[in-house]
């Protein structure tokens, strides 16, 4: 190491150390962690680098290859003592082809957990440092890592703002639905054992399903921030109870709602309104939601920036869901950037058998291209759109994306099509227009019949209906030229019987 290296002053170190190991440190570190390269440039920088608490609180424990617990243990000991008296932030969750460069992942399950299993992160790790953990994320796998979070009580972390628990069950001891939903109906107290918390994300793997009341989890609603229900299946009366208790403070959801077989629409429970000031980012997994379309229409989100909905449906072949959608973003169609509609496979079998569907043979129109284009029109600040699998545009709604009357913010696109050449030409159009209004010194977009400025499509994925040799020919000619001018283009031949006009 030469001399000028050697004699830099702390302070220019501690500069350049903050550059330089802004992420969280890996445990146990590859060879590449960077407090790892450093600590080897020279004693100075060494010095520096251990006797700074904040270069160690944040630890994310890798599943790799490592088989010696006792080694990671006090490799996690001497980050907890360099960390001094610093707020800790951990993170149980890993991948080992990022951290090591395994050419596979882990097949077993124990592979891919911090100690594989032999040691009990919960009492071994998080117990220990209650008082000190700022953030918590860990994927809870054992019984007596699951007996220990239960039995927890009231107020053990008090300094925990975040937190992200997720169950599996593929383990030695097997984690069922019966024995997890037993143990939480038992015993809910291990949620109020955070009384600071403000992000909440309960996850279970392999689709299990939490079978418990929210409200019984004694969470603290009214200081939540960020919301993660996607494991617990919810009625939407329970949605709006939820919403309603985390109405001003509640900035990101997630929620997973099944609607109920009720043989009158009479016993189905009253909706009200749900007024949610202070939503930003909202996800939504449907199932059945043709059985009861009210939720829908008491949604209130004036400045809802991201709508992400997933959807199956088993009692309607082709469920209405852009009208859904239009009615839940009524209020933020000014704000809305991010509409993204998924249809997914239903997620258990219902016990009871569908409803005859309401499907007589004819394809069917999701909504009227003219209800479609007022709502595009009114969505100016939309930057990101995903259509379903099977839904495609109209022509005229087509041909006013391209000129910019409607979506002129429009950056990325997800749509069907049985006409693949007139939607190359639309992008095409729209981003020439675009290049040229960027070029042209005091060219305004009124002058073109925009209220606004013309974004460039930057990324189009475009599903259409199988085709012969030749065709798919043309289509990738037509797609390598787009690619040549800046956009990503992907590209998936479906069967023709799966469109259906919006």
């Amino acid at each position: 190491m030469s001399t000028s290296t050697q004699s830099l002053p702390d302070v220019a170190i501690r500069r350049i150390l903050e550059y330089s190991v802004s992420e969280p440190l890996v445990l146990p570190p590859p060879p590449s962690e960077p407090r790892r390269v450093l600590s080897h440039v020279c004693a100075n920088w060494r010095s520096v680098l251990v006797s700074t608490p904040s270069y160690w609180n944040r630890i994310k424990f890798s599943y790799g290859p490592f088989n010696d617990t006792s080694k990671l243990l006090q490799l996690w000991e001497m980050c907890r003592r360099r960390s001094g008296s610093n707020l800790l932030y951990l993170d149980f969750v890993g991948d080992p082809i990022a951290l090591f460069g395994l050419d596979t992942r882990p097949t077993r399950r124990e592979d891919m957990i911090f100690g594989r299993c032999r040691i009990s992160i919960m009492r071994s790790i998080i117990l220990p440092n209650i008082t000190r953990i700022r953030a918590l994320r860990c994927l809870i796998c054992t019984q007596e890592d699951m007996d220990a979070f239960l039995d927890m009580r009231g107020g053990t972390f008090d300094s925990v703002e975040f937190l992200d628990i997720a169950f599996s069950d593929e383990f030695s001891v097997r984690l069922t639905s019966f024995l997890l939903n037993r143990r939480l109906a038992m015993n809910t107290t291990p949620f109020q054992s955070f009384p600071g918390i403000r992000h909440c994300y309960l996850r279970c793997l392999n689709n299990i399903p939490i079978e418990i009341h929210p409200i019984d989890l004694n969470l603290p609603w009214s200081q939540l921030i960020s919301l993660n229900l996607g494991a617990i299946s919810i009625p939407p009366n329970v949605f709006t109870m939820i919403t309603r208790r985390t109405s001003h403070t509640l900035v990101e959801g997630v929620f997973r709602i099944t609607f109920e077989r009720k043989p009158h629409a009479l016993l189905l429970p009253r909706l009200g309104a749900v007024d949610m000031p202070y939503l930003q980012a909202l996800q939504l997994n449907l199932h059945d939601a043709s059985l009861d379309q009210r939720l829908f229409r008491v949604l209130r989100l004036p400045v809802l920036r991201t709508l992400i909905v997933n959807f199956s449906d088993q009692y309607e072949e082709h469920f209405n869901i852009m009208a859904a959608c239009i009615n839940i973003s009524v209020y933020s169609t000014q704000t809305l950037q991010m509409l993204k509609i998924t249809e997914l496979p239903p997620p258990f079998p219902s016990p009871y058998p569908p409803f005859k569907q309401r499907y007589d043979g004819r394809q069917m129109r999701a909504s009227s291209c003219h209800s479609l284009e007022a709502y595009f029109l009114a969505l100016r600040n939309l930057r990101v759109l995903h259509f379903p699998r099977g839904i495609y545009l109209c022509a005229t709604t087509v041909e006013k994306i391209a000129n910019g009357e409607i979506l002129p913010l429009l950056q990325e696109l997800d749509l069907g099509s049985i006409d693949s050449q007139h939607i190359f030409s639309m992008i095409q159009r729209r981003n020439d227009m675009a290049h040229h209004l960027s070029l042209v010194p005091g060219t305004s977009s009124l002058k073109h019949g925009l209220i606004g400025p013309c974004a460039f499509l930057r990324s189009v994925r475009l599903v259409l209906p199988v085709c012969d040799l030749d065709e798919q020919r043309i289509i990738t000619e037509k797609a390598n030229s787009l690619v040549s001018t800046g956009v990503y283009m992907a590209i998936y031949l479906l069967e023709s019987s799966k469109f259906y006009v919006a």
